[in-house]
């Protein structure tokens, strides 16, 4: 289960594609500008292209997922017969 949690961790940072670090170096410049007041709104805005990156990314997940999964069918089923590499018995 944790390597289930590390795996969705390390997509999630993933789809940040670099949204963080602009973040921090946009606010770096805003504060050494004294523009505190532009702050909050560039952080809102990461902030919602983060959320919205991550769901577009779990959903197209979700969806190779879903094609992904092998259905059983009858071709895939063995016949009963035996193998084609086992030697037949005497």
């Amino acid at each position: 289960m944790i390597a289930l949690a590390w795996t969705l961790l390390s997509y999630a940072s993933a789809l940040d594609l670099g949204i963080g670090r602009a973040t921090t170096q946009y606010v770096s410049a805003l504060r050494g500008k004294q523009d505190l007041a532009q702050i909050p709104p560039a952080i809102d805005v990461a902030w919602r292209l983060s959320i919205t990156y991550s769901a577009i990314g779990v959903a197209l997940f979700l969806v190779a997922v879903a094609f992904d999964v092998e259905k059983p069918s009858s071709s895939t089923r063995t016949s009963g017969r035996p193998n084609s590499s086992t030697p037949p018995s005497s």
